[in-house]
């Protein structure tokens, strides 16, 4: 009698140098799933190797440069000034900067700001004095100030008010409640300007329609 002839079983390859794919943990800071690539292209994964992972190569809503608000930070602390500028380019900001309360009221002129970030102690020239000086002159005058001072009192934010400032906010800064604060003025801002836009049309049309009543009369 035969034996029966057993099928062959696929056999592995020994000393193979192909690793199983490694495990994601999903519970890591900042993980991230195999095979992803941000919109930005600065961080891409494959096969769970990465490039580029640090913390500025997150992802961020930057704009061209033709479309981004800029921002002016007037602030005299280096450390203060150099982070929030950082914070706010990220997230799709231009931000030009000054060190004191005399060079923020000159770049407010010369760098013509969607709007200006204003700490209150600034030394010489304080913030209240810098925005009263802002807001008194035309060219400047309609630019949104935040007034950003390290104390939580009444007595600031009345004063913020007075000198001019489109709002108020506490530092250490909590950015989320900063940009919000921001997105709020620049809308202001941008509705103030088609309203004024809007006046000065009518205006025009009343005008006209004027001197068209005189001239066929």
């Amino acid at each position: 009698m035969k034996s029966p002839v057993r099928p062959e079983l696929p056999t592995a390859s020994v000393g193979s140098s192909q690793a199983p794919p490694a495990a994601v943990d999903n519970s890591a800071p900042f993980a991230i799933r195999p095979e992803s690539t941000y919109k930005s292209g600065k961080v891409v994964q494959t096969n769970g190797a990465t490039s580029g992972n640090k913390m500025s190569d997150i992802p961020n809503d930057s704009k061209p440069a033709s479309q981004a608000k800029k921002i002016l930070l007037v602030e005299d602390n280096f450390a203060n000034r150099d982070m929030l500028t950082r914070r706010l380019q990220r997230r799709g900001f231009s931000v030009c900067s000054a060190p004191d309360g005399a060079t923020g009221v000159a770049m407010s002129v010369s760098e013509k700001p969607d709007l200006i970030l204003m700490d209150v102690a600034l030394g010489e020239m304080d913030g209240w004095q810098a925005t009263r000086l802002i807001k008194a002159d035309v060219r400047t005058s309609n630019i949104p100030i935040i007034a950003l001072t390290a104390h939580a009192l009444e007595s600031d934010r009345e004063k913020s008010v007075e000198v001019g400032c489109a709002n108020f906010d506490t530092k250490p800064v909590d950015l989320t409640r900063l940009l919000g604060k921001i997105e709020g003025c620049l809308m202001s801002a941008t509705v103030g300007q088609v309203q004024v836009h809007h006046d000065g049309n009518v205006a025009r049309q009343e005008h006209n329609k004027g001197v068209q009543r005189y001239v066929n009369n």
